[in-house]
């Protein structure tokens, strides 16, 4: 049977992911895994949770062909200001310390949102499928929200959720009666519960049957073999040390009982609900595990997000109105230990093969630890792992460098590529993650969003920008004329010569530019040359924009591509990545201030001084948006800034980078003259800033800081920023 795996890749998700990884190469077994959607508001941040799902299904042994697709999860629950504790999280982000190939060009592939994954299977599926539920339900309650006939196509759920006649796990809150799954999106949880989807429910009611033993660690570690088993050893034995003192089989039982139901020895029929009632319309001073400013200001409706019942949210209690669940009171504890034992008796026959990392591959690839020349250095299938100190940040594209320092040396900079003799490195300095993504050759937007689109070649013609969703057509921007020749690109930032750097780009305008409101969905850019659509040759994504190709003559010659940039004006984040480095470059005769401040990803918005939630363009926005950079010391004045043609890095900076940025310009220093990345809250709602989209590399913010109407040359270079997760090691 197939299946589709919806998981907060947790310690014990990434266990069942294993395990079901393993079984389902098996000679003999049914259990298809149809595919992987991970979470964003679950134990692991929404990239990292995407990218240890590709690594744990290719460590498992599954080719790099056979991988099923792997979602992405949203971030927000659909209501409510519920979430784990962060020092739960990045252990749960960096697996544990688990040494495993990065897989990172796999993982890159692997673009699609969870719910508009879920949504396409569902929706061209011939047969019923079925669902794990490894954690919140938060995907599953948006893709049955918008399109509640997908229901029928859903087989059954195993949902490893609730607490119906036991106390919760719900610690050191007021909370007494419910459990993680359920309360981290009870929204969804009630969506799921009410739909009348069939489910076989996994409260703590049973899992509180199956403590992880010192003895079932001997067991295992005895009757199991290989590298995988190797690795779940060390987890479990990791878990036993955990501050609680305690730890259950919580989805690994679920996922046992997904596969072999003759494990459930007692169960029974219930009528269930999930409160899930708010307890204030407004949003509270302080929440639970963190912070108001950790979760997009509107919830799933577009409205206000809400504050949740403080002492019976998400609890899953008996209600003669709720639907029938089958909720699980009792399994064979012994003989799920020894199946999971089981599965890992023997090595995979198809493990990957370990060879020496400067070998003949032609791809040996992504990043870690290791000096050159190195004996002990090793790359698994083409992704094994190597790190550098660069001497120089190069531009992007193929660069030729040796290696220096010892097993300890790490890779510091932003570059997408190093090639050195046959052996090829992925390196990347953080990935951000934005509210915008690709699909093949469709950018999927997650909500409702002002897309702008500004045209970079310096081709002639006049071209109509848009996007594209079957029948429905969005118009960004007519007969958009191409920019000048030197214009200022995202290679130019990364460039060390003064004569074609981003120094050169004085004067030099940008193409023209336009946007409109988008809603959800995903859309592929259009652009008409002359009356004739374009063929779209490629979409390179990087957090906050695309930039897209279209062939204007023979797809063999680039030479004369249409380039335009399609952008989203906030930052977009990076999932456990610490603080930030500004590099700021200037070529404006104005000496600029510059701030940036923390926007809800979706819609910008900021809270003034009294709660009130403003939306760019609402009067007071940019003042509230300067207050907001005041108070987390993200504001400079032009004096702390670089001078004419000169580049400053700003370092040890309170600047998390799991959060969303507006930037603003602060027009020769003044507070009161203000433009913002978000351009609804400008004058007219021109645009003054620009995105320069360099995969790899960090985002980057262009400012261009006169209005058209005061002699705007166009050239967006008076003040560029760029926000990266380390600062470069420069030692030559």
């Amino acid at each position: 049977m197939d299946w589709i795996i919806d998981t907060d890749m947790g310690l014990d998700d990434h266990i069942s992911l294993l395990y079901l990884a393993t079984i389902s190469q098996q000679l003999g077994s049914n259990f298809n895994i149809k595919a992987v959607l991970t979470q964003g508001n679950g134990l692991a941040h929404s990239q990292a949770a995407k990218n240890n799902a590709v690594r744990l299904l290719r460590f498992s042994g599954i080719s790099a062909k056979n991988v099923p697709p792997v979602g992405t999860g949203s971030q927000d629950s659909l209501d409510g200001f519920h979430q784990y504790p962060p020092e739960w999280r990045y252990p749960q982000d960096n697996l544990q310390g688990a040494i495993l190939p990065l897989y990172s060009k796999q993982a890159e592939r692997q673009n699609s949102t969870s719910s508009a994954l879920l949504k396409r299977i569902l929706s061209r599926s011939d047969q019923k499928v079925s669902i794990l539920e490894l954690g919140a339900h938060t995907t599953l309650a948006q893709v049955l929200s918008a399109k509640p006939a997908l229901a029928k196509k859903i087989d059954h759920i195993v949902s490893m959720i609730g607490a119906v006649d036991v106390p919760g796990n719900i610690l050191n809150t007021p909370n007494k009666v419910a459990e993680f799954n359920a309360w981290i999106d009870p929204v969804a949880a009630k969506k799921v519960f009410d739909s009348g989807i069939p489910m076989i429910m996994v409260p703590l009611d049973v899992t509180n049957k199956a403590p992880l033993t010192v003895d079932f660690i001997n067991r295992f570690r005895a009757g199991t073999k290989g590298p995988q088993a190797n690795l779940l050893v060390n987890w479990l034995e990791g878990a036993l040390k955990n501050p609680v003192g305690e730890y259950y089989h919580w989805d690994p039982l679920a996922t046992a009982i997904a596969v072999s139901p003759d494990l459930v020895t007692r169960s029974k029929n219930l009528r269930l609900s999930v409160n899930a009632d708010p307890s204030q319309p407004r949003q509270p001073k302080s929440v639970p595990y963190g912070h108001v400013k950790d979760f997009s200001l509107l919830n799933w409706r577009g409205d206000k997000r809400s504050s949740l019942d403080p002492l019976t949210s998400g609890w899953t209690q008996r209600d003669r109105s709720g639907k029938s669940i089958n909720v699980v009171f009792d399994a064979d504890i012994p003989r799920f230990e020894q199946n999971l034992i089981s599965a890992f008796s023997q090595d995979p026959t198809d493990a990957p093969t370990l060879r020496p990392l400067f070998g003949d591959s032609e791809n040996a690839s992504t990043t870690g630890t290791t000096s050159y020349p190195s004996p002990g250095a090793y790359w698994r299938d083409g992704n094994g792992q190597a790190a550098v100190t660069l001497q120089a940040l190069p531009a992007p594209g193929a660069v030729r460098l040796g290696f220096e320092g010892d097993a300890l040396s790490r890779y510091q900079g932003n570059v997408r590529r190093i090639v050195y003799d046959d052996v090829r490195f992925s390196l990347n300095d953080g990935s951000f993650n934005g509210p915008i993504q690709v699909q093949g050759e469709q950018l999927v937007l997650a909500s409702a969003q002002p897309l702008h689109v500004i045209r970079t070649d310096s081709g002639n013609g006049r071209v109509d920008f848009g996007v594209s969703q079957g029948n429905a057509n969005v118009s960004l921007v007519q007969q958009a004329k191409g920019a000048s020749q030197a214009n200022l690109t995202a290679d130019q930032l990364f460039c060390n010569d003064p004569a074609s750097n981003w120094q050169s780009s004085e004067g030099q305008a940008q193409g023209s530019g336009g946007s409109a409101l988008v809603v959800a969905g995903d859309w592929r850019p259009t652009a008409v040359l002359d009356g004739v659509e374009l063929p779209l040759l490629g979409l390179e994504v990087e957090a906050n924009g695309a930039v897209a190709r279209f062939a204007a003559g023979n797809p063999e010659d680039s030479s004369d591509d249409i380039l335009a940039t399609f952008c989203l004006p906030g930052s977009g984040s990076i999932n456990g990545g610490g603080n930030g480095v500004l590099t700021v470059r200037r070529l404006s005769t104005q000496a600029n201030g510059l701030a940036l401040y923390q926007a809800d990803p979706v819609t910008g918005a900021v809270l003034d001084g009294t709660g009130n939630t403003l939306l760019p363009g609402q009067a007071g926005y940019l003042q509230a948006a300067l207050a907001t950079a005041r108070h987390d010391g993200l504001v400079w004045a032009p004096q702390q800034l670089p001078g004419f043609g000169q580049t400053s890095v700003l370092s040890a900076l309170s600047l998390p980078l799991n959060r969303n940025y507006g930037a603003l310009l602060l027009v020769n220093g003044s507070e009161s003259e203000l433009l913002s990345s978000y351009n609804a809250a400008n004058p007219d709602g021109v645009n003054q800033c620009l995105s320069l989209i360099a995969p790899g590399r960090g985002i980057s913010f262009a400012f261009e800081d006169r209005l058209p109407w005061q002699g705007s040359d166009r050239d967006y270079n008076d003040l560029s920023v760029t926000l990266t997760a380390s600062q470069p090691a420069m030692v030559s």
